[in-house]
């Protein structure tokens, strides 16, 4: 799920606002800026708006109880990081 703002529409743009409190250009400026982490209320909105598209029904409050390690794989693949795989050690070929 890779993150492109030009994807977005004036509705989600209007979501994004209204679930996170922020105004857009905030919110652009929020995610641009290196070092710092977006408020999670733009976190839990972002997260929401990206996933409906695909899980249709999904709920804000739903997106809630999204865990950290969840989050921190999906931005990764939002910002066209590669997603780190973990393996078990216990499944190591001989």
């Amino acid at each position: 799920m890779a993150f492109d703002p030009n994807e977005l529409t004036l509705g989600d743009m209007e979501d994004l606002e209204t679930a996170s409190g922020i105004p857009f250009d905030k919110i652009t400026e929020a995610l641009s800026t290196e070092g710092t982490a977006p408020p999670i209320a733009l976190v839990i909105a972002l997260v929401w708006v990206m996933r409906r598209k695909s899980e249709i029904g999904l709920k804000l409050e739903d997106v809630r109880s999204t865990r950290i390690a969840d989050i921190s794989a999906m931005f990764g693949e939002m910002i066209g990081e590669p997603t780190v795989e973990t393996t078990d050690p216990t499944d190591a070929v001989a």
